[in-house]
């Protein structure tokens, strides 16, 4: 690939196309809802309006995180505040491929996360580490959560896991507030 595209100076450019992608990510799962319903069991409440406030909300999360991480303009402090966003969006990501093989049925999310969220993750992990914007060993241990959350998603089945029960709360309690 081209040195120009790889330079520290560009990283901010990842950062800011994954807080887009991930919005593109979000509102590719407006209509989940009925995903959830086909295909999980004991499902809290959730509601169209819940869900999409969630993921709103969510979206918004993801320009903040770029923000704070590109106001300073030095593409070390991007790149250390960045890399738990990354592996956040990463293990949403491989959620969804896992889930397209589970439940053997298209997943709402599937297409961004592997055409857009996968690709741009890895190379923004991979240009932090290779350009010295993190130590090794930074990008290293965010393995550990995103291996937890798999798992967690795994063993959870058709059942949604803790995680995604949390977050789930998280968007009914916005959703009354509007």
């Amino acid at each position: 690939m081209d040195q120009w595209l790889l330079a520290p100076e560009r990283f901010h450019l990842y950062v800011w196309l994954l807080a887009f992608f991930f919005a593109i990510h979000e509102a590719e799962e407006w209509n989940i809802l009925g995903w959830y319903q086909r295909y999980f069991v004991e499902l809290p409440p959730k509601t169209n309006k819940s869900i999409r406030t969630f993921l709103v909300f969510a979206a918004l999360v993801g320009f903040v995180w770029a923000g704070a991480a590109s106001i300073a303009g030095d593409p070390i402090l991007a790149a250390w505040i960045m890399m738990p966003f990354t592996a956040l969006v990463l293990l949403n990501a491989l959620q969804h491929v896992f889930w397209l093989f589970y439940f053997r049925a298209f997943a709402p999310g599937v297409i961004s996360s592997v055409v857009l969220l996968l690709p741009v993750c890895l190379l923004l992990g991979g240009i932090a580490v290779d350009q010295g914007l993190i130590p090794g060993w930074y990008a290293a241990i965010w393995i550990v959560p995103i291996s937890i959350g798999l798992v967690q998603t795994y063993r959870s089945g058709n059942r949604l896991s803790s995680m995604f029960r949390v977050l789930d709360r998280v968007g009914r309690s916005l959703a009354r507030r509007i």
